[in-house]
């Protein structure tokens, strides 16, 4: 979870170095980032979406521990079994026509395949110069040895809370279907990817689990 973080975060840099001021979080749960990166107050707007009660309760548990939100932070509640992602962020006052970097951590496993590729395409229709880093999980046909096990037992934790995984994407289909969906640049992270840049010279063994991997895409 820190490694996906770490790299949207990096591509984030990269993206507000070239003139991105709108940082968009999808399925924002309990992200940190408007807290933790005060001193990106005045350079960057974050907008946090995720559903009503959701975000509600984070509210709630901010005031409870006294903690303050950040001038720069907006919360856009959206409900996608009643609105799509496009109409949801203008209806919030989000501005359509400015490129922003988005993020979609740990979500689309959880997710139909329409909906997951649904809203890729509301994202690849915004304005020239938009981001999206998002997270997917392989089939486990794809692992083998101790990947396999660890997907085997992720999947049934999630599972034994009602939130089975039911959407898997193999990278090179994906990365196809997002160019389809009007993205002009696609970059896939895999594990092995993370293990080079950011697990090297750890003295634990400790390395990223085979089944969750990264793509960055960008519109224009």
């Amino acid at each position: 979870m820190v490694m996906r973080s770490r790299y949207t975060e990096d591509a984030l840099s990269l993206a507000i170095g070239r003139g991105i001021t709108r940082y968009v979080i999808l399925g924002a749960g309990l992200d940190s980032f408007a807290f933790r990166r005060r001193d990106l107050t005045t350079a960057v707007q974050v907008f946090e979406i995720d559903h009503p009660a959701s975000q509600q309760w984070k509210q709630q548990r901010l005031r409870e521990l006294g903690i303050d939100r950040p001038s720069n932070l907006t919360f856009l509640p959206i409900d996608f079994e009643k609105q799509t992602l496009t109409d949801g962020i203008r209806e919030g006052g989000y501005p359509l026509d400015q490129p922003a970097f988005f993020s979609w951590l740990g979500v689309t496993q959880y997710l139909t395949r329409e909906v997951v590729l649904s809203t890729l395409k509301q994202v690849a229709a915004l304005a020239s110069g938009t981001e999206i880093s998002f997270t997917f999980v392989v089939p486990p046909s794809l692992l083998a040895g101790d990947d396999q096990r660890i997907f085997a037992m992720s999947a049934a934790a999630t599972a034994a809370r009602s939130e089975p995984w039911i959407s898997f994407f193999e990278p090179a289909e994906l990365a196809s279907h997002l160019k389809e969906l009007g993205f002009t640049r696609v970059e896939h992270f895999s594990p092995a990817d993370a293990n080079v840049r950011y697990y090297a010279g750890r003295g634990d063994g400790l390395c990223a689990p085979g089944h969750e991997h990264v793509m960055l895409a960008k519109v224009g």
